[in-house]
């Protein structure tokens, strides 16, 4: 099968050519949940042409925690991050962009999920690079600091102090909560997360690839920026 999807705002398609079949399947779609137009495709064409078995999984023969690391590169003008741990149960996670995922063990150091496939490269018996391959693009993360990411201790009051609504638009705000010990972070029309602490004004989430740096002015917090997705986006503290 060969397929390709896209969208802007309000506008996901997804086109799908199976060539043995020499048959094509079009999605459209003009709302942006809970279903995409790719899981739409794919259940038309399992009702079509019947299940694909798709890739077998195995068993990585080698330590998991050694491809434990975070990886950097460049992504169609913005910079990637992907960072891969170990979760409790024993399963390579990796998280790129969202929250992070188990993947499956294809051959030699290649790993999968769905159509997206991720390839380490060892140098020394360690990771030098990830290839990330989710058929719409091909990304070379270079490794960067190994690791579990590090939480600071900040002192609550200066926690505390960042407390507030911020408003990034006329439709669009996160409010940030100070519960049990630790901030909060909740935009418009989405769960509650924690944030973690890098430093006293900057801050990490682990559910998605993003985080926060508040800015302070004479010793008072007046605004946030959310960076996410190779974007900077500035949000003013407002009342109430």
């Amino acid at each position: 099968m060969i397929g390709h999807g896209g969208g802007i705002n309000g506008f996901l398609s997804e086109s799908r050519y199976y060539t043995e079949e020499d048959a094509i399947v079009v999605v459209l779609l003009n709302t942006t949940g809970p279903a995409s137009p790719g899981a739409i495709a794919d259940a038309i064409g399992r009702h079509l042409f019947g299940d694909d078995a798709g890739p077998v999984a195995g068993t990585y023969p080698g330590d998991l925690n050694a491809l434990v690391g975070e990886f950097t590169g460049p992504s169609r003008g913005r910079t990637m991050t992907a960072r891969t741990a170990v979760d409790d149960e024993g399963r390579l996670t990796i998280q790129a962009g969202g929250p992070a995922e188990p993947v499956e063990f294809l051959s030699g150091t290649t790993f999968f999920r769905g159509t997206t496939r991720y390839t380490f490269e060892l140098e020394n018996d360690a990771p030098a690079r990830l290839r990330l391959d989710n058929v719409g693009g091909h990304y070379v993360l270079e490794a960067g600091e190994l690791g579990e990411r590090k939480e600071v201790t900040v002192p609550e009051a200066v926690m505390a102090a960042h407390v507030g609504r911020y408003a990034l638009s006329d439709a669009f705000a996160i409010e940030v909560t100070f519960e049990d010990g630790r901030l909060f972070g909740q935009a418009t029309g989405q769960s509650k997360f924690p944030l973690f602490a890098d430093g006293d004004n900057e801050y990490h989430l682990e559910v998605v690839e993003a985080s926060v740096s508040f800015v302070v002015e004479d010793g008072l917090t007046v605004a946030l920026i959310l960076h996410q997705g190779g974007r900077d986006q500035r949000g003013e503290r407002v009342a109430g």
